[in-house]
């Protein structure tokens, strides 16, 4: 009976235990996908103003191809235009990098957590199967004392 009690807080505590990590697990997911949500806005965001500047770099060249004097006040425009062009092109590929990166990260947390999940799992029907058998032993033991002579 004392072992038994004992098996019964065991699985409790473990119980207790499997909540929590789902808990956190869960809290980790979600920050994951807002994180991830984040990335990706950015990253559009990013695409939109790189996209602008190509529009602006291209209405840039047809005055310069028109050898129009408003050339000269806007070359130094076309290198702002250029250096920033530049400089968000690097930030995309950066948060693409870093958006792959979280991706692969998760990916990887949530194949060890079924691992533990697994393992857990089959910990707990050991558990369970060590008790089921010392049960029927003692049911068994208790049936062969009421029928005995």
């Amino acid at each position: 009976m004392k072992e038994l009690e004992k098996d019964n807080r065991d699985l409790t505590k473990q119980v207790t235990m499997h909540k929590r990590m789902l808990v956190t697990l869960k809290e980790e997911l979600v920050l994951g996908k807002l994180k991830n949500q984040q990335l990706t806005s950015e990253l559009d965001k990013l695409s939109q103003e790189l996209e602008m500047v190509n529009l602006h770099k291209e209405l840039l060249l047809q005055d310069n191809s028109n050898s129009n004097p408003k050339y000269e006040i806007l070359g130094g425009r076309n290198e702002i235009l250029k250096m920033t062009l530049a400089m968000k092109e690097e930030k995309i590929v950066f948060l693409e990098a870093r958006n792959q990166q979280v991706a692969k990260d998760r990916q990887h947390e949530n194949l060890q957590q079924q691992q533990k999940q697994l393992m857990a799992a089959y910990e707990a029907l050991l558990q369970d199967h060590e008790h089921l058998g010392m049960l029927h032993k003692h049911q068994s033991e208790a049936y062969g004392a009421s029928t005995a002579p």
